[in-house]
Formats: C-alpha cells, structure tokens, sequence
C-alpha cells in the first residue's frame, strides 16, 4: 500500500490475478470477472464495479421475465 493507503496499481493486477480462480470456482463466469476487473483501476473501485456488473444481470434477468422467458440456462 502507499503511504495514502491506496494499492499500487502492480498490487492491484496481482490481486485481481491470484483472486481469478476463486471467482471462477465460486461460480463468476469468466467473461464477468474479465469485464469487471478491466473497469478497476482502484482498490476504492472493487465494491461499485461488482454492483455495477450485478445490476446489469439484475436488468437483464428482469427484462427477460417482463418478455414471459422464464426458462434460464441451468434448465437446459
């Protein structure tokens, strides 16, 4: 951490790079975590990108349910 308590932006990539397989085994599909972790740019932006990325399934799943597609892909 610097004396301001940020990350540095080498910590933060290693970060984002030892947690990938966590988040791929706890069910975040790859395409999500490479999405999300390329809007991060401070440890400050963890927490409001994964909402970001949440809210977006959330709309999707939503808008989904109002067309009457109530079938999800662990169905098939």
């Amino acid at each position: 951490m610097t004396a301001t308590g940020e990350l540095s932006l080498s910590v933060l990539e290693r970060v984002k790079e030892a947690w990938r397989p966590r988040f791929l085994a706890n069910g975040i599909e790859p395409y999500d975590y490479e999405v999300t972790t390329q809007r991060i740019a401070r440890w400050e932006d963890w927490l409001p990108e994964w909402r970001r990325t949440a809210e977006e399934h959330v709309a999707a799943a939503e808008e989904a349910a109002r067309a009457g597609h109530r079938a999800t892909a662990a169905q098939y």
